[in-house]
C-alpha cells in the first residue's frame, strides 16, 4: 500500500514539473528521487507511467526527456478533441445532476478568479475540471483515460502558448444556462463551436508567443 502511494505521489510530483521544463529538457530519474526525497523504485515506475501517456520520450541508453511538441501537435490535439467531446456531451446532457450543474458553475467561478490573477496553470486545470463533468456523467472509462491523455499533452507546452481565454469563460458559462433550459441540440452546438474556437485561439497565441 506504501509503494502505491509513493509512486502515485512521484507521478503527481513529476507531472507538475514538467509542466515547468522546457521542451527536450534531459530529466534524470536518479537526480528526480533525490530533489523529491522519494526512493528510485517509485520514481522510475512513475516515469514509465508518465513516457506511456506521452509525457515523457525515452531515448535508448541516453534516458528521459520532455517532448518536443509543436504547432502540428497541438493541432493535433485539438482534433481529437473535437472528435470527441461534441458526441461525450450529447450523451452525457440527460444524466447530468443538479450535482453537476453546481460543480460546472463553481469551476467557472474558479477559472475566473484564475485568469483573474493571470494563473493560467491552474485556470487550465479548472478548465479541465469543467469538461471532465461531461465525460464523468457519459460513463465511458476508455473515453475518459483518452482525453485525459490527450489533455495532459496539451498541458506540457501550454507555457509556450500566449492565452486570451475570456471568451472561453463566457462559453463556459452559456453553455450551463443552455443545460438548465433543457436545450441540448442548441447546448451541443455550442459546445463544438467552443471546442473548434479553442483550437483557433491556441493557433494565434502559439504564433503570438514563439513569433
Amino acid at each position: 500500500m506504501e509503494y502505491g502511494s509513493l509512486s502515485e505521489k512521484a507521478y503527481n510530483l513529476i507531472k507538475d514539473r514538467i509542466l515547468t521544463f522546457e521542451k527536450g529538457q534531459y530529466i534524470s530519474m536518479r537526480e528526480m528521487s533525490s530533489q523529491l526525497g522519494i526512493s528510485y523504485t517509485p520514481v522510475r515506475e512513475a516515469f514509465l507511467k508518465l513516457k506511456s501517456e506521452g509525457l515523457l520520450d525515452l531515448e535508448p541508453n541516453v534516458g528521459y526527456f520532455v517532448p518536443k511538441l509543436d504547432i502540428k501537435d497541438l493541432m493535433q490535439i485539438y482534433e481529437a478533441r473535437e472528435c470527441m467531446e461534441r458526441f461525450v456531451f450529447e450523451k452525457a446532457f440527460d444524466f447530468l445532476t443538479k450535482e453537476d450543474i453546481d460543480a460546472l458553475k463553481e469551476s467557472v467561478r474558479k477559472q475566473a478568479l484564475h485568469l483573474s490573477d493571470r494563473d493560467i496553470k491552474e485556470y487550465l486545470k479548472e478548465d479541465e475540471r469543467y469538461h471532465m463533468v461531461f465525460f464523468k456523467a457519459a460513463n465511458n472509462p476508455y473515453l475518459t483515460d483518452l482525453v485525459r491523455s490527450i489533455r495532459a499533452k496539451y498541458l506540457v507546452c501550454s507555457k509556450r502558448i500566449r492565452h486570451g481565454s475570456d471568451v472561453a469563460l463566457e462559453e463556459h458559462i452559456k453553455i450551463i444556462e443552455l443545460i438548465e433550459k433543457g436545450e441540448k441540440l442548441e447546448a451541443a452546438e455550442l459546445m463544438q463551436h467552443h471546442v473548434t474556437q479553442a483550437k483557433l485561439r491556441m493557433m494565434e497565441g502559439y504564433i503570438a508567443y514563439n513569433g
